[in-house]
Formats: structure tokens, sequence, C-alpha cells
């Protein structure tokens, strides 16, 4: 299966498609993720390649964000224009972190590669209890799964009903169900400018029949057994390595 690299991903979105693409996601991403309330300490880390979509929470605390690249993709020193490195290079099947040291994740660009069987457990092991898991993927019924010269055409393409049914054996609850991207695919200029506006009807008519499918799962966490207390955070090996702190 052919993986787009790390310069194939970097070089889409300096393009003006992937620069509509990422307007239009990053938009998504707020309607599921909204900024957290003030006080509150969350690790969040992008899976894949999430550095376009990163940027608006590093700018709220650049110190509890970080991003792991896949092997198999490549990684490239993030943020560009900063000394310090908050990327880390890892097997997807094999994160770095210890157990439930991370609040949020946002994983894109990376399911539809690797093997869900193996990566759900994982991730589900590195989640806090109640964490929160946006998955973004390449949507079975949308155009973009065909469009090959993008990164969504690429990988195995996701319905709906197939990654709910795929979290939910993996002990995630699905809590919110979205598509994004109704644009076209395309590359010419006169048709991007009404990309916003398409991305807004989109959204809120519920159409379902966007470019990718988003779901915002939580960790499933069984009930405490004869009082035991959740573990308390361990400092994961890699944590220095891309800049996150647990104060």
């Amino acid at each position: 299966m052919f993986r787009p690299d790390v310069t194939d991903l970097h070089s889409f979105y300096s393009t003006p498609l992937g620069m509509a693409t990422c307007r239009a996601l990053r938009w998504a991403i707020r309607q599921l993720l909204p900024s957290k309330p003030e006080n509150t300490v969350q690790q969040m880390i992008g899976l894949g390649y999430a550095l376009p979509y990163l940027l608006p929470f590093l700018e709220q605390d650049k110190n509890r964000i970080g991003a792991v690249m896949p092997a198999g993709q490549g990684v490239i020193h993030w943020p560009r224009n900063n000394t310090d490195n908050l990327t880390v290079l890892a097997e997807e099947t094999e994160l770095p972190f210890h157990n439930q040291s991370i609040d949020k994740t946002l994983i894109i660009h990376s399911l539809e590669f690797t093997d869900m069987e193996l990566f759900l457990p994982e991730l589900w092991r590195i989640l806090s209890p109640g964490g929160q898991a946006l998955f973004i993927v390449p949507s079975r019924t949308g155009c973009w799964s065909r469009a090959e010269k993008t990164p969504f055409g690429h990988g195995r393409p996701y319905s709906a009903m197939q990654l709910e049914k795929a979290l939910k054996e993996a002990f995630f609850i699905p809590v919110k169900t979205t598509h994004a991207l109704f644009m076209p695919p395309t590359q010419i200029r006169g048709l991007l400018h009404f990309s916003r506006l398409l991305e807004r009807i989109g959204h809120f008519l519920g159409l379902p029949f966007g470019g990718v499918v988003m779901v915002l799962a939580e960790k499933r966490v069984h009930a405490p057994i004869n009082g035991l207390k959740k573990p308390a955070f361990v400092p994961g090996p890699a944590r220095a390595a891309i800049g996150l702190r647990r104060d």
C-alpha cells in the first residue's frame, strides 16, 4: 500500500488546495475539540501528519503539545521557526508514552495506513480515562478517496458506520460523527474561493458525502474494582523529546 511520505504531505499542504483543505478541517476540528477550559492541564498529541492542524492548539500551550510521526512516513522538525522540536518518530503500534499519559489525540493521515487491530489498543493504552481521540479518515463514499493527487486518495477509506463499529470493538465510545471536505479536490482557484461556504453548508445540513469522516471518541473505562483508584501519572521516555510536560 502506497503511503505518502512527509515530503509529499508537506508539498500538498503548500498548494492552494492543501491550504483550503487545512482551513476547512481546522474549522471542523474546532467544532469537535473546542478550546480547553482555563486552568485545565491537558496533554495533546497529533498522530500521523497532524502538524497543520496542531498549530491553533500550539498557540495555547506549547509545553503540552506534541506530534508523533510514523516511521513509514518520516519526520520533520516542527515548529519550523522554533529551535525546540516537538515531533518524534515512532511506530504507530508502539507509541512512546506511558499508560494514561495523554488526554487528547488528533489522528489524521494515519489510521487508513496502519493495522487498526494493533493501533487502537495502543492508543487506548496511552489515553487517560475519559481521554478523547479525534479520527479523520477518507470517506468511502466521498470523491476525495479517489483523488490520488491528494493524501486522502491513498490507504483504506472508511464509512462512518465502519469506523464507529471498529472503535466500539476497541472500547472507545463514539461521541460525535460528522463529515467534512465538501468542496471538490481541485486546484482551480475559482472553485476554491467557495470552499468555506461549502463547508459551512455541508456541516450545518449534516450532509453525509464529505471527503472525510470525522469521529470524536472517548476512552471507555470500566468501573473501579474494590475501590482502586486511577494510577498516578508517570512521565514517558519520549516526553522530553517532544516537549510535553505535566505539572
